[in-house]
């Protein structure tokens, strides 16, 4: 066997050797102690201090092989098909490898050797036999399915940020002649959570995207939005929504303050703040409608970042007109300047500011991450 260069892929340092076959004790092998710790750590998997490399890999090899079993009838198209790249030992491009969140990569399902601007993805002979045994039954009758479920998981998540099960049931069946029921769904994305990694799934059947980390704090959030009904998406809303991105009617008054922040660093070529962690809070503190001073004033702390006089009017202008039109968890979804006239009255005590003493939720939860 000839060792390959070293290729660099989402966080980690992977490589294997270059051979006719591979088992996973053979990955993981090839694998540093300090990539075996990030495979158990994406797996969940608690791992004492000081554990030898030997040792972890009779660790992970078990798990690494159960969860592929249990997993594997939630892959997506995109995963499937580049895991037959790995069975038909067909090169892909390593640009293309890079651009991807390869959670089957993160999971240790899944290695690479590289020649050139080549890399070539290999399958462990153990996990490519129960790769074969699905494929005999119906996972890839299932596939579309579970596509599009997923992506409506993905899109409600933009709008709600949480919600129930009911929810996406009731979506689903507004556009579908095939109706799925809650158990069904539930089933579905209780297995389809590791492979999508933007939720996790409450046992009560709430949908929590992976920006809450705390139970406290989705429970405050649910409190707080409680008695007011979701936004129900369009159908093209639901197609065409870009992944983890925003509707382009936001995107546009998004990219203004970018550009106001952009402005502002040319002025201020020395200054602490950092414009994509700034942005990144302005975007957040939209989702749920942060009251423009409240917001300045965390910004001011958190991210050393200050505006005053007519630069601060501008500011909380441009901040006030993209979060008045922007999808709004604060709202389920529903956008504050397109309330419906009998939401108004129910919405207005959740959009204002906080009393004396109190912090917005979204700074709390902030706080929480840091």
């Amino acid at each position: 066997m000839r060792k390959s260069n070293i290729i660099d892929l989402r966080s980690r340092s992977t490589y294997v050797y270059k051979s006719d076959s591979y088992s996973l004790r053979d990955c993981l092998s090839c694998c540093s102690r300090e990539d075996l710790e990030d495979i158990a750590r994406y797996q969940g998997m608690e791992i004492s201090d000081g554990m030898k490399k030997e040792a972890l890999i009779n660790l992970l090899e078990p798990q690494i092989i159960s969860d592929f079993r249990r997993l594997v009838y939630y892959f997506l198209p995109e995963d499937i098909e580049l895991l037959d790249d790995a069975v038909a030992r067909r090169p892909v491009q390593m640009e293309d490898m890079i651009s991807r969140d390869l959670y089957i990569y993160d999971l240790g399902f899944l290695y690479f050797f590289n020649e050139g601007s080549f890399v070539h993805p290999v399958l462990p002979t153990e996990l490519h036999e129960i790769l074969e045994e699905a494929l005999k039954g119906d996972l890839l009758e299932q596939l579309p399915f579970r596509q599009e479920l997923a992506n409506y998981v993905e899109v409600l998540l933009q709008f709600y940020g949480v919600f129930e099960v009911e929810q996406l049931v009731k979506v689903w069946n507004a556009y579908h002649r095939r109706a799925i029921k809650w158990e069904d769904a539930w089933d579905q994305l209780a297995g389809m959570e590791d492979v999508l990694a933007c939720y996790w799934c409450d046992e009560g059947g709430v949908i929590v995207s992976d920006y809450f980390t705390d139970y406290r704090d989705v429970d405050r959030f649910r409190a707080s939005v409680q008695g007011l009904p979701y936004y129900m998406p369009q159908k093209k809303e639901l197609d065409r929504w870009p992944m983890g991105g925003r509707a382009p009617s936001d995107m546009v008054r998004y990219r203004t303050i970018e550009r106001f922040l952009e402005q502002k660093r040319e002025r201020e070529p020395e200054a602490a703040w950092e414009e994509a962690l700034v942005m990144q809070d302005v975007s957040d503190a939209a989702l749920f409608f942060v009251d423009a001073a409240e917001m300045l004033e965390e910004l001011a702390a958190a991210d050393a970042f200050k505006v005053e006089g007519e630069e601060a009017r501008a500011f909380v202008k441009l901040y006030e007109e993209y979060r008045n039109h922007a999808v709004c968890w604060a709202l389920r979804g529903h956008r504050a300047c397109n309330l419906p006239e009998e939401l108004r009255e129910c919405a207005s005590v959740r959009l204002e500011p906080p009393g004396a003493g109190k912090k917005p939720l979204f700074f709390s939860i902030k706080g929480g991450k840091e």
